[in-house]
This record gives C-alpha cells, structure tokens and sequence, in this order.
C-alpha cells in the first residue's frame, strides 16, 4: 500500500503567519536545524472556538502530538477571540498525514478556492498543489470532479494591471485552468472596454448573478455543475453592492435596483424563490465578495451549507449559523480545499445536505535559513513552466521600472521639479528621511495629493526608503518602487486642520524632541500643507491658511491605523474614512501623476527658444502626428519624448502608460479630442 506524505494542513484558524510570529515571539523554535516547521494545529476534533459569539466546530486534522510542544494562544480579530494551540513539530516524522486508504464511495464535488489576487508570485505553486494533491478519502474518483473557483479582485489594482489593464493575470489564471470566477469591486478599475477583453480571453465560466444590467458580454447568471452521479451544484456570483467601495462611474455608471445592480440579498432571495431553476438542483452555492459581516447576515438569513467568498484578504474557514463561510488570503497565499461529499445513496436529491470539509493549504512556508534550494520553502515545487511564462508576462513591469519618469537638471531644481520642492530645494533625496523632513517624502506626497485629486497628503517616514541622492537628474520608476515598495492602500480622508495638525505633530514628536533620531512613524507633508515649525500648527493647506472645514487628504490605511490621533479620529468619524478597499496602492497612483506631467511638460516644452509663447495643444498635437492620421500612437509619443525631453523618457513602455491614461476609447491611441479634455481635467 502506497503510504502519501503530506505535510500537516489544517481547517482552522487561518491565520498561518500570524500564528508563526507569535510562536517565534514565545521562543518556539524547531528543535534540530534540519526538516523543521512551525505551523498552527487547532485542538483535536471536537474542540471548539468562540467567533463572533457562536461556537465553531473544528476540522480534525491528523499529528503525532508526542514529537510536538505546544502552546495555547488567543487572538482577536474584530473584537472575537480565537483559542489556538501552536506547535513546533518536526516534519520528518510528526507533520505527517497517513491518509486512510479504505474504500471510497461518496460522490464529491472539490473546490480549490482563492480570491483577492494582485500578483502572480504564488501562481506556480497554486497550479502544483492543484495538481498534486488526491481526493478526500471518502470520495470515489468515479464520482467526483474538481474545480478551482475565483473569488473576486483579480484584474486590478497592480503595477501590471496599471500597465495591461490585467491582460497577464488572465492569461496566468487559463494556465492554471481557473474553471469559474466572479467579479470583485477592484474589476471597476479598469475601463469597461477592458473588461471586456478580460471576459473575452478568460476560458473559465465568469458567474454574474447581481448585476445583470452591467454591459459586458460573456457573463453567465448562474453555472450548474452536474456530477457523474447526475447531481447538480447551481453557483452563483453575487459582488457587493457597498456604495462606500465605489466610484459613482464604477461599472460604467450602472444603476442600482431590478434589471440593474441588486442587492446581494435581493438577488439570491430571487434566485432561490425560481422554483423551475431549482427544480433539478441538489445544492446552491453562492459565491460572493463581500466583507464577512456581510456574508454572515446571508448566512443567518438563508439555509446555505456552504458561500465561497472573497474581499477581506484574509482567510476564513469557520461556521456561522450553521454555513460554512471558507475565504483564502489574498494572493494566492493559502488555497481552501473544500469537499462537498454526498454518500453512495444512488438518488440524486434523496440526501438533503452533503458534508463539507475544508482546510486550508499554504502554499509557501517560511525558508530556512541556509537553504540553497529555492523551492525549500515550498509544500509542493511550484509549476516551473508556468514560473517562466509569468516571467514573460511580466517583462513589461520590468521595463517600465527602468524607464525614466522624470529628468531634471539638479541645478535647476525650482524650474524642472516645480510643483513638487520648494524653490529653496538644494536636492533631491531620501537620505535621512526618518529622522526629519525630506524632499523625496514631499515629492510622494505631492505627486499622490495630485493623483488622487486631494487638497494634502501624509506619507509615513518608513515608506520612503531609497536612502538615495539623486545626483544624476534621472528619477525612474523602479526608483519609486524602491521609495515606496509596500502595497498598502492610499485612501481620501476628510479630516479638519486641528486634527490633521495634531497628527503630524505627535508623529513627529521625536524629530522635535530628539533631533536626528530615527522615527520610521513620523509623516511627511506635501509640499503645500506647510507647518509652523515653532508651534507645529499648520501654516497654509494650498497656499491658504487653513479654514474650519474638512480636507480632503491622501493617508494610506497603515497609517490610518499605526498613527493614535487618526485612529482615534477614523473610530469616532467613520463616515469621514472611506473603506480600505476603496484606495490603490502607491506604485499605479505615481506612475498616473508621471504620466500626466510627461504630457504637461510635452506641451509646455517651446522647441523654438526665439517665440513668445508656448504653443497650444493643438500644435503640439500636429508637431507630433508624425504619419498625419489624426491620432497619435506609441511611435509619435517617442518622438515627442525625445525631441521634448531628451533620450532618457524616450521609451516605448513610458509612451504606452502615457497613451493609455487618456485613451477614453481605448484603442490604443489619443485623438486631439481625448488629449485636450485629458490635460484640461487634470491628473
């Protein structure tokens, strides 16, 4: 009898890493130096945990406890407490699962689900554990078929989908053979015609069940599954409809109501009411993206067995009343094997309810370190063919992290970086940008005030990190990515001047008392919310001096949290904070501001030193159509580029980002129209 190793996965909690910090933090470290892993093991079956008031039955999961010492933690998670033992085992011998082999006969229905994918990075290892791991023990392999379902948020936001509207995440996701995906809200950040394309080239079933007014083709409304045994699984698709997480253009400005975009609730209550839809149905699955507090309400107010969801990014595998909530943690990180298990009964519909069992698989651990082997840290080696293919798509966001994005004369400071330093600006550089004001910090500030369209920005100390001068007049975009490499989210706050100003000061509270201490909390401004260095008031917002009315201001969500005086203002003001899930990362809002000021400074540029006047939009526009089709291309932009402003932003993939931030018809090209009521709307 062939006997499967496989390393210890187990239902519950989902929360992996964090576990393995704090076991760290405790002094569980592995015994001997080779084979070791630290992971999470929940109590033996029949255990229980409290979340969200209710008692949640654990999974059993198989370990030899006799080579394990552990220790019990509780942690919270939105005001609910989790009981959890933590363990350091050794792999080689307790970490091994010994799967019963007896014969099975149950019909199965396998789902390998995530959600919330914005890099590809753990694509290849999703692939080979969907490959390599076998069928729960009580199913028959004659009876069963296996699926791997898409929760949402897949297409944006990314430096990738900035540059191909999430052309690459597709093709990685056919690849891997996705057979069912649904929409998430980030889908709305791309333009519809590009969301069009994405529907086109997916080779799965994209499921939209709530929004059937939306105008794409290629969606279906519901998708029935039919097992070999004649049993039929009906999933759906149902995406928030939190007005909080949108713009009022999201989706192409798709109405709210019937025939339109549903409510969640509504939507399913319909479905589950369509008594000629339902009559051959053996079990509904709904699959959502939605915060779990709103996953919990459908499950209190319908009799689910199981909802597959998405948005929260982080996983969730537990019961509420009495459904079976499963989520995986954003990017790929974990993947929930869920199994829906109906007995050998022959009957399709005489066994009312399957059994569900899920568990949650990480699909990378931590390395060892002195491992040589990059794939060590792996359960299972990641496809090494599709690693390359990603390697491929993504030779763009390569590209474009060594194109320039600015070119400045460091001598002519208050002239080429206008709008971003001050005049007095000697240069332009992120050395010591923890321990007091930087001109790199303002930069960010500035360009991400500008990009989101507020009027003040907050960058934390600790996310300006390049520890550069920038001697050579030339800011790249990898540059930036180095400034600024954390993905968390910038949102607009509506915050009063009193407020805003206590949190600066308190931020900085180290500068001023310790001058030339490191502070990674302290927050840079941009260049026009300027502070009263004496009294740490705040001077002008703008070039004005501040008014008692809110401000719109670009914070990210981690210094929404990390800062005492936000948080406390987010807690008692929620109406002033957008929802987390509403901003964008640093990287795509940047390279937006480059892209427009590349336009700006084409426009401006005077090729004749001898005129007066700078020529108009118009001008320019025909100066650069150089094959005189009435559009301009990738071609004409690089000319521009380089008679403009010199060789070192002439490149294809800087004038491709250009092209496609005021492409409004998306073809590829910008018509004297678009470029005109581009440059007058703004960034």
């Amino acid at each position: 009898m062939e006997r499967k190793r496989t390393l210890v996965a187990m239902a519950w909690p989902a929360w992996l890493a964090l576990g393995m910090a704090l076991a760290a933090g405790l002094g569980l470290t592995p015994r001997s130096s080779g084979g070791l892993l630290q992971h999470l093991a929940a109590v033996r079956a029949g255990a229980t945990v409290v979340a969200d008031g209710l008692n949640a039955e654990l999974e059993e999961f198989y370990t030899d406890s006799s080579n394990s010492s552990c220790v019990t933690l509780s942690m919270g998670n939105g005001g609910s407490l989790y009981d959890v033992k933590t363990c350091t085992v050794d792999t080689e011998d307790a970490a091994v699962i010994e799967e019963p082999q007896a014969t099975a006969s149950g019909t199965c229905l396998r789902l390998f689900h995530v959600n919330d994918i914005y890099i590809m990075d753990n694509l290849p290892a999703l692939q080979a554990h969907v490959e390599a791991l076998d069928l729960h023990p009580d199913c028959d392999p004659e009876l069963s078929i296996t699926l791997t379902t898409l929760g949402g948020d897949f297409l944006a936001p990314s430096l990738m989908s900035t540059i191909d509207h999430g052309e690459a995440m597709v093709a990685a996701l056919n690849a891997i053979g996705v057979d069912v995906a649904i929409l998430g809200n980030h889908e709305c950040d791309i333009p519809m015609s590009s969301l069009q394309k994405r529907v086109d080239e997916f080779q799965g079933t994209w499921i939209n069940t709530n929004m059937p007014g939306l105008d794409v083709d290629g969606f279906v409304p519901h998708h029935k599954v039919t097992l070999p045994d004649g049993r039929r699984v009906l999933m759906l698709g149902l995406l928030t409809d939190d007005k909080n997480l949108y713009r009022e253009d999201s989706f192409g400005g798709l109405e709210r109501g019937p025939g339109g975009w549903e409510p969640v609730e509504a939507s399913l209550r319909r479905v589950m009411s369509d008594e000629a839809l339902l009559a051959d149905v053996d079990l509904v699955l709904p699959l959502t993206h939605m915060a779990l507090d709103a996953d919990i309400r459908l499950a209190e107010a319908f009799d689910l067995p199981l909802i597959l969801g998405g948005h929260d990014h982080y996983a969730v595998n537990d019961l509420f009343s009495g459904t079976r909530i499963v989520k995986a943690a954003a990017d790929a990180k974990n993947v929930a094997v869920v199994d829906i298990i109906w007995d050998s009964n022959p009957t399709p519909g005489a066994n009312p309810m399957p059994k569900i069992a899920a568990k949650d698989i990480w699909l990378k651990l931590k390395k060892n370190k002195g491992d040589s082997d990059a794939n060590a840290g792996f359960l299972v080696p990641p496809n090494a063919q599709l690693k390359e293919r990603i390697a491929e798509w993504q030779r763009p966001a390569e590209m474009m992290r060594a194109a320039t994005v600015l070119r400045f004369d460091v001598d002519r400071l208050d002239v080429d970086v206008r709008g971003l330093l001050s005049p007095d600006a000697a240069a332009l550089s992120s050395v010591g940008a923890r321990r007091g004001p930087s001109t790199m910090g303002t930069l960010i500030a500035t360009a991400l005030r500008e990009s989101c369209g507020a009027e003040g920005a907050l960058v934390n100390a600790g996310n300006v990190r390049g520890d550069e001068i920038y001697a050579d007049g030339r800011l790249t975009f990898g540059d930036l990515n180095r400034e600024c490499p954390f993905p968390s989210q910038n949102i607009v706050i509506r915050i009063d001047p009193g407020t805003l100003a206590e949190a600066i000061r308190v931020s900085r509270k180290t500068w001023i008392e310790t001058p030339g201490a490191d502070d990674a909390n302290a927050l840079h401004t941009d260049l026009d919310l300027v502070m009263d260095s004496s009294s740490s008031s705040i001077e002008q917002i703008q070039g004005e001096a501040p008014q008692q009315r809110l401000y719109r201001v670009v914070v990210d969500t981690y210094v929404l949290h990390s800062s005492p005086v936000l948080s406390a203002y987010a807690k008692k003001f929620p109406e002033r904070i957008p929802a987390p899930d509403t901003g964008k990362p640093a990287l795509p809002l940047l390279l937006r501001y480059f892209c427009f000021r590349a336009w700006r400074d084409l426009v401006d540029v005077n090729p004749n030193p001898s005129a007066n006047a700078n020529p108009s939009v118009a001008d320019f526009f025909r100066r650069s159509d150089a094959d005189k089709n009435g559009t301009l291309d990738v071609s004409d932009v690089v000319g521009a580029l380089r008679l403009g402003l010199g060789e070192d932003m002439a490149t294809p993939i800087l004038a491709q980002q250009m092209l496609n931030i005021l492409d409004g018809n998306n073809d590829g090209q910008v018509n004297l129209p678009e470029l005109t009521s581009g440059l007058s709307v703004g960034v």
